[in-house]
């Protein structure tokens, strides 16, 4: 599950507000209900008519305001909710495509850093390892492509039937199987 994005404590916050949400609304409907319907009823059965007609035009009314309230209310929630969520992932995935790019270019040594209720913490540990074994390796194959210079300059020095030839040429060997084995991938 991914830490600190929606799976986790955004969905277990998220119902609470919507069952208040849904109380409150109910209770208002209720409250401006019983005050628009609690009219005394006179004794004469005309006037009776009329203030029951006049309450169900004031009922419609009144239910469809407080529908459209609560409609914009929750669609304001779901705005802000979703605005929230977007930029716990598209933030972080704008780091991850930068941070790809420095890889591309050789620079290692970034790491990535998101906020603490960014989405998508397992991507950046699990980029951040490669980065590492990235910086590892680079910094391997350095040390042996150095070695196998001085090792080929220092045979440029040496006389062709020299015992210290047949030695340089064997560490040489050794260092290209070095190489190669830092970079399995590597053709011959």
């Amino acid at each position: 599950m991914l830490k600190g994005g929606m799976a986790t404590a955004g969905f277990r916050r998220l119902l609470p507000v919507l069952l208040a949400m849904y109380v409150f609304f109910s209770l208002g409907t209720a409250a401006v209900l019983y005050f628009r319907l609690r009219v005394p009823l006179s004794p004469h059965y005309g006037a009776a008519v009329t203030i029951i007609t006049r309450v169900r035009d004031a009922l419609a009314r009144d239910v469809i305001l407080i529908d459209l309230v609560f409609f914009v209310a929750a669609a304001a929630g779901v705005l802000v909710l979703g605005v929230l969520y977007s930029h716990r992932v598209a933030g972080p995935l704008f780091k991850v495509k930068r941070h790809a790019a420095e890889m591309a270019e050789g620079r290692f040594d970034a790491r990535i850093r998101f906020r603490r209720k960014d989405a998508v913490h397992d991507l950046a540990d699990a980029l951040n390892r490669v980065a590492a074994s990235c910086a590892e390796r680079s910094g391997r194959l350095d040390a042996g492509l150095r070695a196998l210079e001085e090792n080929l300059q220092m045979l440029e020095q040496v006389p062709e039937h020299s015992p210290d030839r047949s030695r340089i040429m064997k560490q040489i060997g050794l260092l290209d199987a070095e190489i190669r084995a830092t970079c399995p991938r590597v053709k011959r």
